[in-house]
């Protein structure tokens, strides 16, 4: 893996050479801009958002989706129990950590004729109007505003102490009645290191901890001479025993920050654009710090099967100047959905994605000249939309006939070691996009298509390596999050804006236990 050290001088030189968030978009080809022409920013990859509901209430006139499960236990992480009242969300359940400030609902009596739809914050803090409305009516929820300390806001449900929600943001419901519903959270997960502190011996796995969830830590395995271990130090100069309890290390919040915008240029065919920037990677080599993308004229007439015009472009950036080194132009992928990069051979696998039936929808593989190598193919799969690489197996979100989203497990080889479900964890309306790898964790991007309202309603899906769930986060970038490069505790998130795409470097929640030793 690439050191913290030198991705910070690496991208430390970019941010030097670059256009920053206060900039104007660079624009490689400044010859060859965007002709502007409007178009759609994308075809979301959830072509059916119905699912079932669990044993909980489900709320008539809408369509149900699965619960938000407990986060599953990965097999590098320990043992957690929950704290008391901490999931016990109830009506008058208030943030013990918030400020004084109430979560409140507007109490007035619907007119004759009319209903009242009532909103309760369940445990969070602000306050939301009551909505009068027509008896037996369709009407579409107002945008939530309450705010929960730690926690994700999943949705509306009508019973406060059920896990997951039955209503997204802004839902619409139908046949209207007189209702009360109470927000549903999720709690956010963080990342825990171990820092052996110039120990000579032994290292640590990464674990998480879980907001308003009790984490047992592991026993130490540092060792240095001459020394006896005497706990951790960790936040504002706190100590925890070996193997101690600990709680709320931290509230699970990301961090994102503009590094620059690249521009792929034009097609070939200068009568048309490029309608999307999909895929992505950073990665370092020789040195220095690189970026691709893959832009494709995914237009109306792609959309409908014509080819006749369609073109792709593979695009290499590097980050400390800002500038195009290399292009590859109509490599045979789809809309090229997801990209890793494999440092064991410098080759790049592009997730093709697969939009209509004999459309490429396996995995593109190039070497480090952007020449194609090898197209594999997966049955176990008909839409490939992310793809990561890290410690000798490939990793892959895509979809077949039994799930929209499917977490796959490859060896190096790329054969198919495991494959699992996991549309449970992807909130109705919310799309697979990239997918990233490190060590220890998954990392899946999802993007609300309910109304195009990226900002705040993006995400992050954490599993372990065998695909299981563990938690999530919000993203705050106003732009489609597309792809996700994770290097040493920082995500590398980039936007899809037709032919530019941004960058983002998105801090990811995490504490730092360090090793105390005494003589």
């Amino acid at each position: 893996m690439i050191s913290k050290i030198i991705v910070r001088m690496l991208l430390g030189a970019a941010i030097a050479g670059c256009v920053l968030a206060t900039s104007p978009y660079l624009n490689i080809n400044r010859d060859n801009d965007s002709d502007g022409t409007a178009c759609a920013v994308d075809t979301p990859h959830n072509d059916s958002f119905r699912q079932l509901a669990d044993s909980g209430n489900v709320l008539a006139g809408f369509s149900p989706i699965l619960p938000v499960q407990a986060a599953t236990k990965s097999a590098k992480t320990p043992a957690s129990t929950s704290t008391k009242g901490s999931a016990k969300a109830s009506a008058s359940t208030s943030d013990k950590s918030s400020t004084k400030a109430s979560a409140k609902t507007s109490s007035k009596a619907a007119p004759s004729g009319k209903v009242t739809i009532f909103f309760d914050a369940n445990g969070g803090v602000g306050m939301m109007e009551a909505l009068s409305v027509t008896e037996g009516s369709d009407v579409t929820l107002p945008a939530n505003t309450f705010t929960r300390k730690g926690y994700v806001f999943l949705g509306w449900t009508t019973n406060p102490r059920r896990k997951g929600n039955e209503l997204d943001d802004q839902a619409t419901i139908h046949d209207a009645s007189a209702m009360k519903l109470y927000a549903a959270w999720e709690p956010q997960m963080y990342i825990i290191h171990f820092n052996g502190n110039r120990a000579n011996y032994g290292e640590m796995n990464d674990i998480y901890g879980i907001y308003d969830t009790v984490t047992h830590l592991p026993q130490n395995r540092f060792t240095k001479s001459g020394h006896r271990f005497g706990g951790w130090s960790g936040p504002n100069q706190k100590s925890y025993a070996n193997q101690d309890d600990v709680l709320n290390l931290d509230v699970g919040n990301t961090a994102s920050e503009k590094v620059i915008t690249v521009d792929a240029g034009k097609p070939k065919n200068k009568k048309y654009s490029f309608k999307s920037t999909q895929g992505s990677c950073v990665f370092a080599e020789n040195g220095k710090l690189y970026l691709v993308t893959a832009a494709s004229i995914n237009d109306a007439a792609y959309n409908k099967g014509d080819t006749s015009h369609y073109e792709t472009i593979l695009t290499k950036y590097d980050l400390s100047t800002g500038k195009a080194v290399a292009r590859a132009r109509n490599l045979p992928f789809d809309h090229g959905n997801g990209i890793c990069y494999n440092e064991d051979n410098g080759h790049l696998y592009i997730a093709e994605g697969g939009t209509y039936k004999g459309y490429p929808s396996g995995v593109l593989e190039v070497d480090e000249n952007l020449k194609k190598v090898k197209q594999w193919d997966f049955p176990l799969l008909t839409n490939i939309w992310g793809i990561a690489y890290a410690d000798h197996h490939f990793y892959l979100i895509g979809k077949n006939e039994d799930s929209r989203n499917s977490f796959c497990v490859l060896n190096e080889d790329m054969d198919t070691l495991a494959i699992n479900p996991v549309d449970e964890y992807y909130s109705q309306h919310y799309s697979s996009q990239g997918i990233a790898a490190d060590d220890n964790f998954i990392y899946a991007v999802s993007a609300c298509f309910n109304a195009y309202e990226w900002k705040s309603k993006q995400r992050i899906n954490v599993f372990d390596h065998d695909g299981n769930y563990i938690g999530v986060w919000t993203i705050d970038i106003p732009n489609e999050a597309e792809d996700i490069t994770v290097i040493d505790g920082v995500a590398y998130i980039t936007t899809n804006e037709k032919s530019k795409s941004t960058l983002y470097e998105t801090l990811l929640p995490s504490v730092t236990l360090s090793a105390v030793w005494k003589k």
